[in-house]
């Protein structure tokens, strides 16, 4: 709601700054990042929910195979409705195809992953993360 209220606003000022170049390329610009961030948050709430799969050396999560030794820790954001997040190594955030909630029976399928995680030596912590989108 609040991204369509700033692509209104912003096309207001397009409108209202159409005789200097500047401004109105810019708006346009700015239009256009709204949108798109509007469209790939439509989609990511729309989209099919995926299972997590548990292998003994690997997840697979969204359909893309994770291998144990690539993961640096499991993030838990949240309490009610967490959201879990999986850290690479070699990533600074969490990427958000890496980034899920558990539809149902939410604190066993949590255990579950946390049981699999201290058989590999993963940490798992409850912590804020910051995810794109």
């Amino acid at each position: 709601m609040i991204m369509i209220i700033f692509i209104i606003l912003q096309l207001k000022v397009i409108v209202v700054n159409v005789e200097d170049d500047k401004a109105f390329f810019v708006g346009v610009a700015l239009v256009v990042v709204y949108a798109t961030i509007l469209g790939m948050s439509t989609y990511r709430t729309f989209k099919k929910s995926s299972n997590i799969e548990y292998r003994p050396e690997a997840l697979i999560v969204h359909g893309k195979l994770i291998r144990a030794e690539d993961i640096e820790m499991i993030l838990i954001n949240g309490y009610f409705k967490p959201i879990l997040g999986i850290k690479l190594t070699e990533k600074k955030i969490v990427p958000i195809n890496l980034c899920f909630r558990f539809i149902q029976d939410e604190d066993n399928a949590i255990q579950e992953l946390k049981k699999w995680a201290s058989e590999r030596n993963i940490k798992v912590k409850n912590k804020y993360f910051v995810r794109w989108i």
